[in-house]
């Protein structure tokens, strides 16, 4: 045998039939149970059915973007709506409902007065779906009470809403005129207030110093456009100028080497022929002649006797001199010499300074390559230029051309510190305009606020006035549109049968779950009988 028996559907229904009555008795007397209940016990309750018709309930949405017509149009003119739930729980007022009590004379068995509460519970209001109208179901053991009550209930509620639109018209009526009033006298209030001012008012004057500031700004800027533009032409001349400077003086400079050069070959070939015609010259001249063409000798012979100085005038003199033209070229070969070496010594000197100027020259072109650089940068980078070159020139061959454009070198960076003092000066001077224009502006805007504000309320104040003059007798007009009325579709009818309690069903139900507990109790009382069996068979055992 297995571990677990096993169940055909046979075996369920085999329990059954032998328990059958088990389940037939304890259907019928759920059955009989209910019955006897429902027939004998509850009491009927019937139910009357009133139906409202509420207005279109539409929320009044006040948006930031709302004229002030828009609002006075929803505050006087547009009904007075509320939404379904609003009007279901007005219904249910503690004063309404004491009302309907007090008309009615409601009473409990006791004879004690019916409380709010008790009869609150008596009804049910709820919004028909997809509808504007409003169910109100009275229920009561008394189905000419149900009804009375309903109606009672309904119309009171038609009475009070009705009132209280009419006082709802006639209080806006009067505020309205009340508000009227009011606006008038800020509107008086607003244009005295206006009058005051224009006469305190310090806008024209500030406007027209508002007005010079900017224009001085303008000049300022202008002025100092102008500067930047005259630097950056300086800044350009100067690029220009000092590499052409210092060219200039190698230029200079060479041509003076050059002509070094040609004068030492001319003084040299000079000095070769000088050197040849001395070896063709003696240095000593040997001379003859008589003693009477020797000036000393000759006025000897004039004091001696004739006979004496005719005998000694047939004398000769041989006599050694020194050449004057061996000593002439010798003297100028000296010379030569002389010049050779002051011209070497110059033309040591400007090899030296080409050599200088040229390295000058190269590191220049370095400095000025940047075409961004600063004013004062540039500024030490002529004068520190010009200095070298002052260290390096030969002041006798500085040719007018070279003069010329230092000075105007010189003029040049003087220009830029009195532009750069300028547009230092300006850029403080714009700085401190700019401040007080800031300062004007602030003060010009707040009395310019000051002046919209007045000039917005006495707009605000006329426009709200004329509204209000109009919209008064509109809201007369419109006062029986205004109130929002809530209309009776239907009153409530004698119910001529009970809704509650619903026999058959109460019957059915309990005949259902009497079937179904008694299904359970068959087979329990079937499994105790079993299990009883099995117990005094393994006792015999």
């Amino acid at each position: 045998m297995n571990e677990y028996d096993e169940v055909d559907l046979r075996d369920y229904i085999e329990v059954l039939l032998r328990r059958k009555w088990i389940v037939i008795l304890v259907t019928l007397s759920a059955i009989i149970g209910a019955a006897v209940i429902s027939f004998f016990v509850l009491k009927p309750v019937y139910q009357a059915k009133t139906v409202l018709l509420i207005p279109k309930f539409a929320p009044a949405v006040i948006s930031k973007s709302m004229t002030i017509e828009g609002y006075i149009n929803l505050r006087t003119l547009t009904p007075q709506v509320f939404s379904p739930e609003t009007y279901i729980g007005l219904l249910k007022s503690s004063s309404l409902e004491e009302k309907v009590i007090d008309i009615l004379d409601l009473r409990k068995a006791s004879g004690e007065k019916l409380s709010p509460d008790e009869l609150e519970k008596m009804m049910v209001a709820e919004p028909v779906k997809g509808a504007d109208l409003i169910e109100i179901k009275v229920e009561s053991n008394d189905p000419k009470m149900a009804r009375e009550i309903a109606n009672t209930w309904t119309q009171l509620f038609i009475k009070e809403n009705k009132e209280s639109g009419i006082q709802n018209t006639i209080h806006s009526e009067s505020a309205i005129k009340a508000q009227l009033e009011i606006v008038k006298r800020k509107l008086n209030e607003a244009e005295e207030k206006k009058k005051v001012f224009e006469t305190k008012s310090k806008i024209p004057i500030l406007e027209k110093e508002v007005s010079n500031k900017i224009d001085k700004i303008a000049e300022f800027k202008a002025r100092l456009s102008e500067i930047d533009r005259s630097l950056k032409s300086i800044r350009a001349e100067i690029r220009i100028w000092l590499p052409e400077l210092v060219s200039s003086e190698i230029s200079a400079y060479e041509s003076r080497l050059a002509d070094i050069r040609l004068t030492q070959l001319r003084q040299e070939w000079e000095a070769k022929k000088i050197k040849e015609e001395l070896r063709n010259q003696s240095k000593i001249l040997v001379l003859h002649k008589s003693i009477t063409e020797d000036q000393y000798l000759n006025q000897l012979l004039a004091e001696l006797t004739r006979s004496k100085a005719i005998s000694l005038s047939n004398l000769k003199l041989e006599s050694e001199q020194v050449n004057p033209l061996y000593e002439n070229l010798k003297q100028r070969l000296i010379n030569l010499n002389i010049s050779q070496d002051i011209l070497k010594e110059e033309a040591v000197k400007l090899e030296t300074a080409i050599m200088k100027f040229k390295e000058l020259l190269a590191e220049l072109s370095k400095q000025l390559s940047n075409d961004e650089l600063e004013y004062e940068k540039l500024i030490s980078v002529v004068n520190a230029n010009l200095s070298k070159m002052r260290e390096v020139q030969l002041g006798s061959l500085r040719s007018p051309m070279a003069r010329e454009l230092e000075k105007k070198l010189v003029n040049a960076t003087v220009s830029i510190r009195s532009f750069l003092e300028e547009r230092k000066q300006l850029n403080e001077d714009i700085q401190e305009y700019s401040k007080e224009l800031e300062d004007l502006r602030a003060i010009l805007e707040a009395e310019r606020l000051k002046l919209t504000d007045i000039e917005r309320a006495i707009d605000i104040a006329k426009s709200t006035y004329n509204l209000l003059s109009q919209k008064l007798e509109d809201a007369r007009i419109a006062s029986t549109m205004k109130t929002g009325e809530v209309r009776i579709v239907s009153l409530a009818t004698e119910p001529k049968y009970p809704i509650k309690p619903r026999k058959k069903q109460n019957i059915l139900i309990s005949g259902v779950l009497g079937l179904f507990i008694g299904t359970v109790a068959a087979f329990f009382v079937d499994y105790w009988k079993k299990d009883e069996k099995k117990e005094s068979i393994d006792e015999q055992a």
